[in-house]
Order: structure tokens, then sequence, then C-alpha cells
């Protein structure tokens, strides 16, 4: 399962499918609202490390890697 949660029109979870990008799920949670920070966006994953934007356009340049399992 994977959360969106935050400035998204319809924060829910979904069932993790195999080859999802990050931007996939924001998309099938509505997408951005008006009020989103796409340079803030983070991921925390299953062993709880939370996976953070370094500096540049993060968002775009990491929008189409893969989930992870687990």
């Amino acid at each position: 399962e994977v959360t969106v949660i935050g400035e998204v029109e319809d924060p829910t979870s979904h069932l993790y499918q195999p080859g999802l990008s990050r931007s996939a799920y924001i998309r099938m949670s509505g997408g951005f609202t008006s009020e989103a920070a796409p340079d803030k966006v983070y991921v925390v994953q299953a062993s709880g490390s939370v996976v953070t934007h370094t500096g540049g356009n993060w968002w775009f340049s990491h929008s189409g890697t893969n989930i992870k399992p687990g």
C-alpha cells in the first residue's frame, strides 16, 4: 500500500503497483492542489528512512523514479 497525503486533491492510499513512479501516485491522488509546494515533496519508506530533496529541481529530476515495495 502507498499512502499519499498532504497538498493533493484526494489524499488516500493506493494498492502498490510495481513500476509506478512517485508522480504516478500523486496523479492517482488527483494531483497537487494550488497550495502545494512540489519542491518540498518527500518519501517515507517502509524502513522509516526519509528521502528528501537536497537542492536543484528534485521533484522533476526524480519524479519518474519508481516506488519500491516493503
